[in-house]
This record gives C-alpha cells, sequence and structure tokens, in this order.
C-alpha cells in the first residue's frame, strides 16, 4: 500500500487518489508557511524526512512536494524557507527512486491563514488594508490539479529522479487575485497600490504537455473558477 504523511491541503487531496498505488510514498508535511524562519520547525521536518526515508523500502518511490519560490531571484538568497526546501530536495534525491515536483500557490480547503489566497479572503471580508504591489504576481494552481497531475506523471513512470515543476501555464497580478476575491464575496477591497514588486518564469513545459491528458484544463477563466470553488462562502473552510 502507499504511504500520505501530512493532514494539510495536500495530504488530504493525495490520500484518496493515491491508495491505488502498492510502492510510493507521498511526503505532503512540514512547513508550509514561506515566511517561516523557526529553525526548529525546519529541523523538525527536516528530522521527519530522514526518519521517513530511512524506515521505507528500497522499492518505494518517494514523492515530495516543494515551491515553485525557488525560482525567485528576489528572495532565493535570503529565504530560510527556500534554504530549507532545497534542503529536503537534497535529501530526497539521494533516495533510489523519487519524484519532486516544485509548486506555485495552491489553492484548496484549508483552515490555515498562513496562505496567500486565505489572507486576501480574510483581509476583505474584515476590511482591512491590503497593501498591493503593482508589479507582483502569482501563480496559482488547484490542489486537485496537483494531484491530478502528479498522479498523471508517477503512473506513466515519467520524469523519474527529476525535478518537475507542476503550475499554472500563466501568472496572475496580485491586484486581479484580490479583485477576483472581492467580487466573489462581495465586498469592495481596502487596498493601497504601492509601486513596487516583481515576478518570476516557471518553466512549464511537461505540464504542458501532459494536462490534457490527466483531465486538466488551464482556461481562461482558471483562476476565477478555482478561487470560486473554495472561497464562495465561509462554509469550505
Amino acid at each position: 500500500m502507499s504511504i500520505v504523511i501530512g493532514n494539510g491541503m495536500i495530504g488530504n487531496e493525495a490520500k484518496s487518489i493515491w491508495s491505488k498505488y502498492s510502492n510510493h510514498l507521498i511526503y505532503a508535511s512540514g512547513v508550509s508557511n514561506s515566511a517561516c524562519e523557526d529553525a526548529n520547525e525546519f529541523l523538525k521536518e527536516k528530522n521527519m524526512l530522514q526518519e521517513t526515508i530511512n524506515k521505507i523500502k528500497s522499492d518505494y518511490y518517494i514523492i515530495y512536494y516543494s515551491t515553485c519560490s525557488i525560482y525567485d531571484s528576489s528572495i532565493s538568497k535570503s529565504s530560510k524557507y527556500i534554504q530549507h526546501k532545497l534542503e529536503m530536495e537534497s535529501l530526497v534525491r539521494k533516495c533510489k527512486k523519487f519524484y519532486i515536483f516544485r509548486l506555485p500557490q495552491v489553492v484548496g480547503h484549508t483552515n490555515s491563514d498562513k496562505t496567500l489566497i486565505k489572507y486576501f479572503y480574510n483581509s476583505i471580508q474584515d476590511g482591512r488594508k491590503i497593501q498591493v504591489y503593482k508589479n507582483a504576481f502569482r501563480n496559482l494552481i488547484d490542489v486537485n490539479d496537483v494531484i491530478k497531475l502528479s498522479e498523471y506523471i508517477c503512473g506513466k513512470k515519467e520524469h523519474e529522479n527529476k525535478i518537475t515543476n507542476i503550475a499554472n501555464p500563466k501568472n496572475i497580478s496580485i491586484k486581479s487575485i484580490i479583485n477576483i476575491i472581492a467580487e466573489i464575496v462581495n465586498k469592495k477591497p481596502n487596498i493601497e497600490i504601492i509601486d513596487d514588486g516583481s515576478s518570476y518564469e516557471i518553466s512549464n513545459q511537461t505540464v504542458n504537455e501532459i494536462c490534457e491528458k490527466a483531465g486538466v484544463s488551464f482556461d481562461r477563466d482558471y483562476e476565477h473558477k478555482v478561487i470560486k470553488k473554495y472561497y464562495s462562502s465561509r462554509n469550505e473552510n
């Protein structure tokens, strides 16, 4: 049987999909807050990941979900979170069989207030001022599509022992994200535009080649539909 470690957004979504596999370990636990600087939290994940790797059988594939923010040159050298993720990838790459999937901003059911979309949603609902960086863009993907795409790649034994980006083919501005949420909750956002911010490109060749086969469609209204799916009411949270 397969093993799923993690009870967060990705872990919960993975449990219903990966049950049909017999030799996969899906590691979807550990530090998820990109603003984290707590060395103890990083060490806790490192130890847990290493202990997990030591326990699994040699014929197991280990699947690790990392982050596309590694490509953000404006923070990649200074972010303790990114350095931590690179270290975790290094541990996984020592395994005999592995898949490392780097992800952008994942949208789904979550109890955490640390995700970007949940933060904007709560701020708009509460009327709090949001500083919006004019030139900032992000990449959004439905957690369900993350699992569909990664499961397809593993099922076809493609990109084994490689790092693969699983992301939306296009980025979206922070301002557009906030406007979508505001429209869904029918509240005017309290925003302050700051002439700053940056974005980074994510190589998405693999997803472009397989998304249709995996049953995933990144159409023109993708971001709106994904945000509406999870944030049309408070009941989903």
